[in-house]
């Protein structure tokens, strides 16, 4: 490595390889700014699904807990970062002959009131208190703050910053001046203070200026990747920041830098932990720094999930102002918080702080999605200058084999089992564009299987074979001049739901029912904007008013309600499963007010035609336990199954039908409970539909009919 090792550290443990040294990055390190260096493992998308339904089973047994969960006991610190967490600490105060200056300068503050200012507010991360007229920031890192009362007191804080501008003392942890430490904080102040020079001259801050002279940036991109198709957990998708260097052309883009926000996890940590203190801020959230191909790499090649690249409209200043806040948050950390300070969150606050005009995170109180971050971009008037779609290579082969006949497809199918197919007479004596298409999507095909995990050398010889018999055709494929693409993340329904409807039962009774939720996407729903085939709903609360006992009651609480179907394809095959945790009325059990806990899971097949529209038939094996007092021994469980099938009959119209059984064998003694439900969805527009749901369990039965509205 010798001469090419050179490093530009701005904080202990991080820097930037020159691009000739990148190679060794990938699936190793990311880029931390503060103490000490996080690996980055690019996990295979088969471990990434095991991890979450881990993460999955771990949240249920979170929330069950939330309410007895003492206060403080969820936060960490996450391990020693070579900050301490004590005091906040400050330089020393500037030499005797500085003394009157800063007055001066304390004196002009306090008369103009420059804590009060939007900006200030902006780059200390304050945010009103829920509670009272005060300001709390929701930086959590003691190195963030100049004054012992800062994280609470702007006014203190300024006064503290300006003194320590004086001040020669080294701070902890980037080794650096208060001046070099906060470059953002040292600009404005400078700019609306006046600084006298030959009072108070700027430090040259050789490492920021090596470090901002490494990214050039011209531009920024924000960058949004979609769903992850074995995970429902990413359907709302993840969103960073790319940083466009200065005159590279757009085909180059890869070598750009990428600034991403997330939790600091220890490798060895289980899924329960993983889930109770991402829920509870248990981790230091940070920033870190990656060449971007690499963040192609991970999304777009080895989770196939698309990009959406927002390019946004700032100037130089403001991308300067970008950097220099970027610089400043290698001093603290946050804590994480899976459903509102998490990846996109964070990323609106630098794009603020490029921009204090915005107020991007204003409109995010309680949770923060990645897709409602998006279209907060794009409602900011010309914030979003261009919008630019990477497909994964999953979407690359679909967009192939789409443009093949059927024929040409099971050559296809033919070539992956077996890549001597390739020298057969039907694929030599295809025209150059189909034959290229047809191997081609062979070798995507195979490259995904790689991609996954899977080293086979049997695999690796046969793409190899397969790119071999592709050179050997001399031939440029043209690519087309309208690339499809789906939907923008944006275009989708609103990812909260609420739902008003009434209905009744074979009994004679009659209700009105009404559910709130935060996440929200199921399969009878729009699949615009989200991942086909796929379900989620978070924290879904369903409320039912008998009107003849004139009380209202708890129909049913989602704690996560997942289910994710994968249609056989002769390239894909894969299992479809479901998880569902949360409380639901036991209608088999003659107590109407019985809701205990429940936890179902299942895995099965899925198939697709197209006999009328579309159409999803599936099948599942399922698990079954439920707790309560409604049982004499406090739970029951056992096994089942279940089948079903969703139709399109038009864009705006789907059903669903499923039926299924299941047989309880622990717990309360032997117990079969059958289950059948013809559910349908008819769309009004974007954001509104009506639904009409028939269930029966055992014999009870009911229909509810209503509007839903997303938001």
């Amino acid at each position: 490595m010798g001469r090419h090792a050179s490093l530009i550290t701005p904080w202990p443990g991080s820097g930037i390889l020159p691009p000739c040294h990148w190679p060794a990055l990938a699936g190793r390190t990311a880029f931390k700014w503060h103490g000490g260096a996080l690996e980055y493992p690019m996990a295979a998308p088969r471990m990434k699904a095991v991890r979450a339904a881990a993460v999955f089973v771990a949240v249920v047994s979170v929330a069950a807990m939330a309410a007895c969960w003492p206060a403080g006991a969820a936060h960490g610190n996450g391990g020693d970062k070579g900050i301490s967490t004590a005091e906040p600490r400050s330089a020393e105060g500037p030499p005797h002959e500085a003394q009157p200056y800063l007055r001066e300068l304390i004196a002009r503050a306090r008369q103009h009131r420059l804590w009060e200012r939007r900006y200030w507010h902006v780059l200390l991360h304050y945010k009103a208190d829920s509670l009272g007229g005060g300001v709390t920031s929701e930086a959590d890192g003691p190195g963030f703050f100049m004054a012992p009362e800062g994280q609470t007191g702007p006014q203190a804080e300024l006064e503290a910053t300006l003194a320590g501008f004086f001040s020669r003392t080294i701070l902890p942890p980037g080794g650096m001046t208060t001046q070099c430490t906060f470059v953002a904080r040292y600009a404005w102040l400078e700019e609306t203070l006046e600084f006298d020079p030959a009072h108070l001259p700027r430090e040259p801050c050789e490492r920021f200026e090596a470090w901002r002279g490494g990214i050039d940036a011209g531009s920024v991109t924000v960058v949004y990747a979609s769903y992850f198709l074995n995970n429902p957990a990413s359907m709302f998708g993840h969103t960073f920041l790319r940083m466009d260097k200065k005159g590279r052309a757009e085909s180059q883009r890869l070598l750009d830098y990428s600034i991403s926000y997330g939790a600091v996890v220890p490798e060895d940590v289980n899924g329960f932990m993983f889930a109770l203190n991402g829920l509870f801020g248990g981790y230091e959230g940070t920033f870190s720094i990656l060449p971007y191909y690499v963040k192609v790499k991970e999304y777009n090649d080895i989770d196939n999930r698309d990009l959406w690249e927002y390019r946004l409209n700032l100037d130089d200043a403001q991308v300067a102002r970008l950097m220099r806040h970027t610089w400043e948050m290698g001093s603290t950390y946050y804590d994480y918080f899976f459903f509102k300070e998490n990846c996109s969150y964070h990323i609106l606050s630098l794009i603020e702080a490029a921009d204090p005009t915005l107020h991007l995170t204003d409109e995010f109180g309680l949770w923060t999605l990645p897709t409602n971050t998006i279209r907060a971009l794009l409602a900011a008037p010309g914030l979003v200058d261009t919008v630019t779609y990477r497909p994964s290579r999953t979407s690359q082969m679909e967009q192939k084999l789409r443009t093949l006949n059927a024929r040409q497809r099971v050559m296809v199918y033919d070539i992956i089992a077996d890549p001597r197919a390739a020298e057969a007479p039907p694929v030599q004596e295809l025209p150059l564009y189909e034959r290229s298409l047809v191997l081609e999507s062979a070798v995507d095909f195979h490259q995904l299987e790689l991609n996954a995990g899977e080293e086979a050398p049997r695999r690796k010889a046969a793409m190899r074979q397969l790119l071999l018999a592709r050179s050997r055709m001399g031939y440029r494929r043209p690519e087309p001049q309208h690339r499809p693409r789906p939907p923008a993340p944006e275009s989708g329904h609103g990812t909260s739901r609420v739902f008003l409807g009434g209905g009744g039962d074979n009994g004679g009774r009659t209700f009105y029912e009404v559910s709130a939720q935060p996440a929200f996407h199921d399969l009878l729903a729009r699949e615009q904007g989200y991942a086909e085939n796929s379900q989620i709903n978070v924290l879904k609360l369903t409320l039912r008013f008998a009107t003849e006992e004139e009380q209202a009651r708890v129909e049913r609480l989602d704690l996560v309600d997942i289910v994710s179907l994968f249609p056989v394809k002769p390239v894909t095959r894969q299992f479809s499963w479901k998880v569902r945790a949360g409380w639901e009325r036991a209608r088999d059990l003659d107590c109407d007010p019985c809701t205990p806990f429940v936890l179902d899971g299942g895995i099965g097949l899925a198939s697709e035609t197209a006999a009328w529209r579309r159409e999803i038939y599936f099948a599942f094996l399922e698990s079954a336990v439920q707790i309560g007092g409604a049982f004499d021994r406090g739970y029951r469980a056992g096994v089942g199954a279940s089948v079903g099938a969703l139709a399109d009959f038009s864009p705006d119209w789907r059903v669903a039908l499923s039926g299924g059984q299941t047989v309880y064998l622990a717990g309360d003694g032997r117990a079969v409970v059958h289950r059948a439900a013809l559910r349908q969805r008819y769309s009004l527009g974007q954001n509104l539909d009506l639904r009409l749901d028939w269930t029966g369990v055992d014999r009870r039965r009911e229909f509810v009919f209503g509007m839903s509205l997303y938001f």
